[in-house]
């Protein structure tokens, strides 16, 4: 068996892993991924999560108050009304994907504490 770079990783050294930003373009705006923490002694954004953002929210996983206080910190965050943010999915979950409207993309990494996505040229042959 050959050199790994890291065990708990099981793969060869020297092979990338492509991991997606969770900040992705729509038509509409953006769509971001979201790995939600409920009940932590405040609401905040942490970091990447494996493919998503991970967000701490305050509220318990209860009626849906967990979706608003996540709602209700992005509104205040990015200084849009609670109506520009719909839930796309994972309103049950801890996985969540979230619509936000066309707003610049280094504001809302600046907000959640991530890089942005990196532009690149679309592929030709």
């Amino acid at each position: 068996m050959g050199k790994t770079a890291d065990p708990r990783l099981n793969r060869p050294a020297g092979v990338a892993i492509f991991i997606m930003h969770p900040l992705r373009k729509t038509k509409l705006g953006w769509n971001l991924e979201i790995h939600v923490q409920p009940r932590a002694k405040r609401t905040e954004a942490i970091g990447i999560y494996g493919q998503a953002v991970k967000i701490r929210v305050a509220s318990p996983p209860v009626d849906g108050k967990a979706n608003e206080a996540l709602i209700e910190f992005f509104s205040k965050a990015l200084r849009i009304s609670k109506g520009e943010i719909q839930l796309v999915a994972g309103a049950t979950g801890r996985k969540k994907v979230i619509s936000l409207p066309e707003l610049p993309a280094d504001e809302i990494c600046r907000i959640l504490g991530i890089e942005p996505p990196i532009d690149r040229p679309p592929l030709t042959d």
